[in-house]
């Protein structure tokens, strides 16, 4: 299935009508076969209703770009041009400049958010790492884990190790005991060590 998309039926017909009146039977006559067929728009040449598919198909590029289209119209050479000839006109037209930012922060603004910026940083490597062994820098957040619902199995292997590592010592530090299949999957990634003392040996 081909799912190319194709130049909208009206502008393609509105660039032959174009044409044809700056060029005459020098465009149409490339196209006009004399036989006519009934299409969606009513009776039309076939040679002319072959055409303008193609014009269409290959000037799909351009069905959001109008402005594309209207250069191409606006810088057409002396002699009628054929389809490459009117899509290179139309790429040669100007991109669209993108609005730029000109509002200038204050010093005030930027030390501000900087310091925002800050905060969140450290929060969020709280909450992945709690750093060192020292217990008041546990976050909150882990804690509560430990303390609420137990963690299924699955979703705790699929987590990252950093994690996984900062979920077993919230559970050291709320004295909370780990599922025998937490423990046995941590002896068996090297996490031994982070388990509570009494789940060490078992």
């Amino acid at each position: 299935m081909n799912n190319k998309t194709t130049l909208p039926y009206a502008w393609a017909s509105r660039i032959f009508e174009r044409l044809t009146a700056i060029y005459g039977r020098e465009f149409s006559g490339k196209y006009e076969s004399g036989q006519f067929i009934d299409t969606a728009a009513g009776k039309l040449d076939s040679g002319i209703a072959g055409a303008l598919q193609v014009w269409r198909e290959e000037l799909g590029g351009f069905h959001d770009k109008p402005e594309c289209i209207a250069y191409g119209l606006e810088h057409l050479p002396s002699k009628a041009p054929n389809m490459i000839e009117f899509r290179d006109l139309c790429r040669q037209a100007p991109r669209k400049e993108l609005p730029q930012i000109t509002r200038q922060f204050t010093e005030e603004e930027m030390a501000a958010n900087r310091k925002k910026v800050a905060g969140i940083t450290a929060q969020l490597g709280r909450m992945v790492m709690p750093a060192g062994n020292e217990e008041t820098r546990l976050h909150p957040h882990w804690v509560k884990l430990a303390t609420g619902d137990n963690i299924q199995q699955k979703k705790f292997e699929d987590w990252p190790r950093c994690t996984q590592l900062a979920i077993i010592k919230a559970y050291k530090t709320a004295g909370v005991k780990l599922s025998d299949a937490i423990v046995e999957y941590a002896k068996k990634s090297g996490m031994e060590k982070y388990l509570p003392t009494a789940q060490q040996g078992e």
